[in-house]
């Protein structure tokens, strides 16, 4: 897991990477906040384990890739391996609704 300290303060940043077009799209959150989003991206957080790696796969063409930053942990992970909380966390950093 990322750990309490991790997750209550400093910033989770998402970037997306891939695709057809190539275009990258960011996001972060500043961790320290008091908001709804701020509240969400730490609940979601402390799930998380950052440091294991995803699966090792053939890539998949034109598939996006996700980075996930964390402090000083960082880890990527193809779309098809994006687990439910790495996928609520990009939805909820990258501004993607449902």
């Amino acid at each position: 897991m990322t750990g309490a300290k991790d997750a209550a303060s400093g910033r989770v940043r998402v970037r997306r990477t891939g695709g057809i077009a190539g275009r990258t799209l960011e996001g972060e959150i500043d961790l320290s906040a008091d908001d709804d989003r701020a509240a969400a991206a730490r609940e979601i957080l402390e799930r998380l384990d950052l440091s294991a790696p995803p699966p090792e796969t053939p890539p998949v063409p034109d598939a996006f890739s996700y980075t996930f930053e964390v402090g000083d942990r960082s880890v990527t992970v193809p779309e098809q391996h994006l687990t439910e909380d790495q996928r609520a966390l990009t939805d909820l950093v990258l501004g993607f609704h449902g």
